[in-house]
């Protein structure tokens, strides 16, 4: 036996999607689904946030238009020292056309700045795309070295 929820949620969904399918509206896009991403740019670790000890997190909103081109990138929160990176590579991201010629879509990047250990091994400095929209870059503290700028004054 059916239980009578399940055939009123059957039923709301058919509705919802009849309706959909009269006003033009394929059933795949009554649920907004996020624009799929066809290139994702990491940002280059700015130098002088390395030699500043500067991490973090910087959020970008972007407009893609119909093509899947980014058109524009609004920066939210996060450190300033990151923000230019962070603009020029979100500007290089890409996205699948749209099916119709519509407005612009919208996005939410998150771009994540890791210091990590000097020690720390080559192949854990490559960056980490996490779907749909993160990026994480990394780089090693930097070694300071007592005297680096003169030979003559380092001690045996």
């Amino acid at each position: 036996m059916i239980d009578i929820k399940v055939l009123g949620v059957i039923a709301i969904i058919g509705i919802l999607s009849l309706g959909a399918i009269r006003s033009g509206i394929a059933p795949s896009q009554v649920q907004d689904q996020p624009p799929a991403v066809t290139q994702a740019v990491a940002p280059v670790f700015p130098p002088l946030a390395v030699a500043a000890g500067q991490d973090g997190t910087v959020d970008v909103d972007v407009q893609i238009n119909a093509k899947g081109i980014v058109e524009s990138a609004k920066l939210g929160t996060g450190p300033r020292i990151l923000r230019k990176a962070v603009e020029i590579a979100a500007t290089r991201w890409t996205f699948v056309p749209a099916e119709e010629k519509a407005n612009l879509r919208a996005a939410h990047l998150s771009f994540v700045f890791k210091l990590l250990p000097s020690e720390t091994p080559s192949e854990e400095l490559l960056p980490i795309f996490r779907p749909p929209y993160c990026v994480e870059t990394r780089t090693r503290y930097p070694k300071i070295t007592k005297y680096a700028d003169s030979p003559s004054k380092r001690k045996p």
